[in-house]
């Protein structure tokens, strides 16, 4: 009879199988996990570097909006130093920039831990205000337009203002000018005083005692103040000598300076009659003499009387 030695088993062998086992496992499950925990981090990366780039994004746009607002600042206030007339439109605008300046501001600050929610607001709202800010841009330069057609208004009131003042100019003028003492013709009389010391008219040169200088002052409505006038009359006889009493015996070539008489009074623009007298105890020759009326050095008229 056979006897039966089986084959002993060794127990620290199938320890160590069971362990190669767990250690596989466990690897798989390490790489498993270092897959997930990479793509994770990839997916965390991807979120970082889109939110980054977004912030950016908005950052450039808020930039942008910024400078946009420094030069709506900047024509404001050139429009405000144009006309005072829009000025209460400019307040209004003042104010609305002063809102979209806080706005930007508050923006700024939400950029620096904004998530993707928040960020995706932001945009939304920075659309809102690019609206708005085109509607200021709009409403600036309607302000330019008005601005522009009131200066070309004020312009053409000022070209007119000019062309009115140059006619009240010339029409003060003119009203200066004829706001003067107009005279009718001046008569001339030679005579003499008889016994009843009465004015006889006369051509006798012998018998000349005196001459009678008559002129009408006509009505001037223009004239508004009282203007002292001076009415002066040259006498010169045949002989080319001024008759005066100051004077006698004087040539032409002085009677610039030389008058026969002179009458001064203060003319109101009313009608008035003016006689003048000259007596002399002279001798009259015979022949033709020349009157000359003079108003301020000038010789306004001219006529003659002759003696016989």
């Amino acid at each position: 009879m056979t006897e039966y030695n089986p084959t002993p088993q060794n127990p620290k062998g199938g320890s160590q199988k069971n362990l190669i086992i767990l250690l596989i496992l466990l690897l798989i499950a390490t790489l498993i996990f270092s897959i997930w925990q990479n793509n994770k981090i990839n997916t965390l990366d991807e979120n970082l570097v889109e939110k980054i780039d977004t912030v950016s994004e908005l950052t450039t746009q808020v930039d942008s909006l910024d400078l946009m607002l420094n030069d709506y600042e900047e024509r404001l206030i050139q429009l405000e130093k144009d006309k005072d007339q829009i000025a209460n439109y400019s307040e209004e605008l003042e104010m609305q920039i002063a809102n979209l300046k806080n706005t930007i501001t508050g923006l700024r600050k939400k950029l620096v831990n904004a998530d993707p929610k928040e960020i995706e607001r932001l945009k939304k709202e920075i659309l809102t205000i690019g609206n708005q800010t085109a509607i200021y841009e709009n409403q600036i330069a309607l302000l330019i337009e008005e601005n522009n057609q009131l200066k070309q208004v004020t312009e053409e009131l000022n070209i007119e203002n000019r062309a009115l003042t140059d006619v009240n100019q010339n029409l003060d003028k003119k009203i200066k000018k004829a706001a003067v003492a107009q005279y009718g013709s001046l008569k001339v009389q030679p005579g003499y005083l008889t016994r009843k010391n009465l004015f006889e008219p006369s051509d006798r040169a012998r018998k000349i005692e005196q001459i009678i200088f008559n002129v009408d002052v006509i009505e001037n409505p223009l004239v508004e103040s009282p203007i002292e006038e001076k009415i002066t009359i040259r006498v010169i006889d045949p002989n080319q000598i001024v008759i005066t009493k100051s004077v006698d015996n004087q040539t032409l070539v002085d009677k610039s300076e030389l008058f026969t008489l002179s009458h001064v009074y203060d003319y109101n623009g009313k009608y008035e009659k003016i006689t003048m007298k000259f007596s002399e105890d002279r001798k009259y020759v015979k022949g033709k003499y020349k009157v000359e009326m003079l108003i301020g050095g000038v010789i306004k008229q001219s006529t003659s009387f002759e003696l016989k």
